[in-house]
């Protein structure tokens, strides 16, 4: 009885130092097509959408499986702005495949910037939209002897079904955030990062200019150093869609089992006088061995959700 006492105190002692299960949602839910008089627009990131990371017959199942995620999950949106992908014809590719499959013909937009690993910032997007003008953004600003973004944003101007700008972004990440040397170099970066995009949709709203920022900003609420971009970023004018979704859904990726909103879509005044709501889907954050397992050819195809507005016109 002694040890069996002991066994029983050791094994609980032990217990919090084993790893504990995510709660994360085990199944994709879809968010809700838009209804009429409605556009829908999603950010998503792709996870390493790279004909650097596949292989041929990998680049040709995941797209076949994009396809089914843009179409069953999605509700194919009328413009998705996109990260992690690293090239306009692995886009082109899926948006034929889309169109095979029985969807509607996107139009792709993708500026390549100065990653290391080829990753950039794009757009896809479908009729009724139309596009007067395509502009990478900061792509020429540096930061010391490094490029201030590498993957620079890139704003779209949007001339239906009523004019307004998107500014699609992926910000910096926070790797390297806790390291003692890298660190200050790290938040340097992600600061600056921050307010030259702040201070450019501070002068376009002031001129009464419909505008969105969306995207990737490696960034969550919070008081902590990875905080800081998003505390840049979302203060009036500029409004986060995130309000409009319930506390406990404001999440898009989890970190060591922890939701975070990380991606986000930022109003200004006009464009929220068009909102009618937001969504996100489910399924894929958090899913990490599924999603490393089938490399996102399968029902997971990214470590991300996706975050979506529905606007009115």
């Amino acid at each position: 009885m002694i040890w069996t006492r002991v066994l029983v105190l050791a094994m609980a002692m032990l217990a919090p130092a084993l790893p504990a299960q995510c709660p994360v949602p085990e199944h994709i839910v879809a968010v809700s097509a838009a209804a009429e008089r409605e556009i829908s627009i999603a950010t998503q990131n792709m996870w390493r959408f790279s004909s650097k990371e596949m292989s041929p017959v990998q680049s040709q199942q995941r797209i076949k499986a994009w396809s089914r995620h843009i179409q069953s999950v999605l509700r194919y949106p009328h413009v998705i702005a996109l990260q992690e992908v690293d090239s306009l014809s692995l886009l082109e590719a899926l948006a034929q495949r889309i169109v095979d499959d029985g969807g509607p013909a996107y139009q792709s937009l993708l500026v390549e910037g100065n990653d290391v690993s080829g990753i950039d910032v794009a757009v896809m997007y479908r009729s009724p939209m139309e596009v007067a003008q395509v502009k990478p953004f900061f792509s020429t600003q540096r930061d010391g002897s490094s490029w201030l973004f590498s993957r620079p944003p890139l704003q779209v101007e949007f001339s239906k079904p009523f004019p307004f700008a998107l500014l699609a972004l992926h910000l910096r990440s926070g790797h390297g955030l806790d390291d003692v040397h890298r660190g200050p170099r790290v938040r340097q970066k992600r600061e600056a990062q921050a307010r030259m995009v702040r201070g450019w949709a501070q002068a376009r709203v002031a001129e009464g200019r419909p505008l969105m920022l969306i995207g990737d900003l490696n960034s969550a609420p919070g008081s902590d150093d990875y905080a800081v971009p998003l505390g840049i970023l979302d203060q009036p004018p500029l409004w986060s869609v995130w309000q409009a979704v319930t506390q406990e859904q404001r999440f898009s990726y989890i970190y060591r089992c922890q939701p975070q909103a990380i991606d986000h879509i930022l109003l200004s005044p006009k464009l929220r006088s068009r909102l009618v709501r937001a969504e996100v889907s489910r399924g894929n954050a958090g899913r990490y061995g599924l999603l490393n397992g089938s490399r996102g050819t399968a029902e997971v195809v990214s470590d991300h959700d996706a975050l979506l507005v529905y606007l009115s016109y």
